[in-house]
């Protein structure tokens, strides 16, 4: 199927179509490329659904077309889509699928111009395919024993999964959206954590009083521990949402319930959303704000905004101010 459609695939398995596949093959071309793990799980948490309701839920699930652009609107994005394409595979290993088992769409300069989602042109190799041949190498292209657990609020800002290579344990680790972010762990046995970027540059990095602090960016860099050493992650938490209990409104016009700004939710285009009115501010006004009042003064310790890719139009946000009322 293209797209993981809901709809269809029940609509499938009540004609019988269980009887006429060995596996289920899907191209799970979602949300403007704009990756979220999350949403993923959900997804093909919805798919599982599905065919176990349908007894058929021992069969394989591949992924058999998915391409993420490395041009868009003229400019190259060969980082961004070596961002995408890795956490794509990092996201179909968290619902089970290997990279064996999803094929992308395409590698070589060819296909259609409008959609230039190629990893290697006829001047060379974009970043994707170097980032690939380094994760391959240091995964070994099996599913991870294990995702990390960051706490309730750092599971928001970063991702990473254990995994043992022929008895190595390698720990991949990087952060959702920002440019840099610092993460402590906490180190058992051995002086240095022996680590290698998306491009294959190996470093160290010091450990101190049984922890290490290592600056992550949206590519992911992999720690390959040495015998006896293990990494822990003191969880991140920010403590209770307060975003929630405010009244919400806007300044300008926009299209949407108000409240999907705060539901916890990256929406997206995907087939079989159940939320198809994205909220999306209106295009071309300078100034746009946000208020939410509270019932009480609070002490607000940390504010932390998501948002789309910033080459989507949907509700992107490139730049903000935060103001408070004092009452004056």
């Amino acid at each position: 199927t293209c797209g993981v459609a809901r709809g269809w695939i029940q609509a499938f398995y009540a004609a019988g179509g269980k009887s006429y596949c060995d596996i289920f093959s899907v191209h799970d071309y979602e949300g403007n490329e704009s990756v979220d793990p999350g949403h993923w799980r959900w997804k093909f948490g919805q798919l599982k659904g599905v065919m176990e309701a349908a007894g058929d839920g021992g069969k394989e699930v591949w992924q058999t077309e998915h391409g993420i652009t490395g041009i868009r609107g003229g400019n190259f994005l060969g980082p961004c889509q070596a961002v995408r394409e890795t956490l794509h595979l990092d996201a179909l290993e968290s619902v089970g699928i290997p990279p064996s088992r999803s094929h992308y769409y395409y590698m070589n300069n060819h296909g259609y111009a409008s959609y230039p989602s190629y990893l290697w042109s006829a001047t060379g190799p974009h970043p994707a395919t170097l980032a690939l041949r380094t994760r391959h190498a240091k995964t070994g292209g099996v599913l991870p024993t294990a995702a990390l657990d960051f706490g309730d609020t750092g599971n928001k800002l970063f991702a990473g999964a254990r995994y043992d290579v022929s008895g190595t344990q390698v720990v991949m680790l990087r952060n959702l959206g920002e440019n840099s972010l610092p993460l402590t762990l906490d180190i058992a046995g051995g002086g240095v954590l022996a680590m290698t970027d998306s491009f294959g540059n190996e470093s160290t990095v010091a450990v101190s009083g049984g922890q290490a602090t290592l600056a992550l960016g949206t590519l992911p860099v992999y720690l390959t521990l040495a015998a006896g050493q293990d990494v822990a992650i003191p969880p991140i938490d920010y403590g209770v949402h307060l975003a929630a209990a405010a009244a919400s409104s806007y300044a300008t016009s926009f299209t949407g319930s108000i409240a999907l700004l705060n539901n916890g939710i990256i929406e997206s285009v995907h087939p079989s959303n159940p939320n198809p009115v994205l909220w999306t501010g209106t295009k071309g006004e300078t100034t746009q704000a946000l208020e939410m009042a509270f019932p009480e003064m609070l002490a607000i310790r940390n504010l932390l905004i998501f948002s789309s890719h910033a080459d989507n139009p949907y509700s992107t946000l490139l730049d903000f101010d935060v103001q408070c009322w004092d009452g004056a």
